[in-house]
């Protein structure tokens, strides 16, 4: 009886630790980003091929909120065999860092790295590069 309450706890245990480990690994590298941690920002859409500057500041902001609500999974390099539009927006922050994010269905490339992530915040970059395509 005890040995089986002892496997017991042990699963118990185990089961607890995954989730916890599961809840922590999520990655909110832009948690903290404020439109005026932004010193320019740029789109660009692939198709058509073109890059579009960022300069109003309401637009900086509505980025930065978007980037915000990023949350990354794991690392998954099935992304990068999807076909459709890839919108990418390219952050230089006041502080010199460079952030490229691209948004592709339920992936998102940050900075060359393809992870899986929700899809809402993915799909709130694409409509908002296809806005600024747009004249939006």
């Amino acid at each position: 009886m005890r040995k089986r309450l002892h496997v017991a706890a042990v699963l118990i245990a185990a089961a607890v630790l995954i989730v916890l480990v599961c809840i922590f690994a999520v990655k909110r590298p832009f948690l903290h980003l404020n439109a005026d941690d932004i010193a320019s920002a740029e789109v660009f859409l692939i198709p058509p091929d073109v890059t579009i500057p960022i300069t109003d500041r309401a637009k900086i902001s509505e980025l930065a909120d978007i980037f915000r609500e990023i949350r990354l999974y794991a690392v998954d390099d099935a992304g990068r065999y999807y076909d459709g539009q890839l919108v990418q927006a390219t952050i230089v922050l006041n502080t010199g860092e460079t952030h490229t994010i691209g948004a592709y269905g339920s992936f998102l490339f940050l900075d060359g790295v393809c992870y899986r992530t929700e899809y809402a915040p993915s799909q709130a970059l694409n409509a908002f590069g296809n806005g600024c395509r747009n004249g939006e």
